[in-house]
């Protein structure tokens, strides 16, 4: 019959042989017209019911193709005008590139850590550091104290020491030059060694060693950025595990040991009854 339907157009839901509309800004409401499914464009979804996206910086919101919107463009709905926290809009439109302090892991955005300006891998190494934090061989930024040191002298920790001892893990402070383990004795504008990563090339260390791994201005040996990042309470415990899987083999060596002797004592006793 011509008034009755077999389908609908979107934003109806099929109820009987009539369509009924899903709701206010609802493109689609598929078997429950109460429960929308996905939003007309400049809006999100949220606990079945379609939100404008005006102020919006956490929902998703609809706008085609383009992901991670927090709002559309007016001109053209397909393109992202804003972007929800941690991400950047490409030339595209989209919002499916990182922000600064944000890192890429499994297609979603994550913060890095709070004193990394940047970062990559599981977001704690540091590319870039924050104001008031320098780069350490750990990838890893410190509180930088350049200001509260001399030419010649380093932070390590709260200490304030000659440059140059195996604990050091950032540059010494010589004036203007970079990257250096220890000043030039005469010059202290000068580097007389360079930070692990860095090559000594006619008094400076703006160069990466052999085999050193470019992570933006900064060179890393692959060692260095795993040899001190085992705090004492994580060596504690490795120790610890190793030693309850030690006493767990010790154990059970000693049960299978024990048993067996109680086997032998009762195959023996038996032999004796039967003679």
């Amino acid at each position: 019959m011509l008034n009755e339907c077999k389908s609908c157009i979107p934003g109806f839901i099929l109820e009987g042989t009539s369509c009924a509309n899903c709701g206010d800004n609802c493109a689609n409401c598929d078997g429950n017209k109460a429960v929308c499914r996905l939003c007309k464009r400049n809006f999100f979804l949220k606990d079945g019911a379609c939100t404008t996206c005006v102020d919006n910086t956490i929902e998703q919101c609809e706008c085609n193709e383009a992901v991670n919107c927090a709002t559309c463009e007016t001109a053209d709905t397909k393109k992202c005008e804003n972007c929800l926290t941690g991400y950047k809009k490409s030339d595209e439109g989209s919002c499916d590139e990182c922000s600064e302090g944000f890192f890429m892991s499994q297609n979603l955005c994550s913060k890095c850590g709070d004193v990394c300006k940047s970062c990559s891998g599981d977001g704690e190494r540091c590319d870039t550091c924050t104001t008031g934090y320098t780069m350490s061989i750990n990838q890893i930024c410190e509180k930088d104290c350049t200001d509260a040191v001399t030419d010649g002298m380093v932070c390590v920790g709260d200490q304030i020491v000659a440059c140059g001892s195996d604990s050091q893990t950032v540059a010494c402070k010589c004036e203007s030059a970079v990257n250096c383990l220890k000043c030039n004795g005469t010059d202290s504008k000068k580097c007389q060694s360079c930070m692990p990563g860095y090559k000594l090339a006619g008094d400076v260390c703006t160069g990466c060693a052999d085999g050193a791994e470019v992570v933006g201005a900064f060179c890393f040996i692959s060692g260095n950025k795993s040899k001190n990042n085992l705090s004492g309470g994580a060596i504690a415990g490795i120790v610890i595990a190793v030693l309850i899987v030690a006493g767990a083999i010790g154990g059970g060596v000693f049960w299978f040991m024990r048993q067996k002797k109680k086997t032998s004592v009762s195959v023996e006793g038996s032999a004796g009854i039967q003679e």
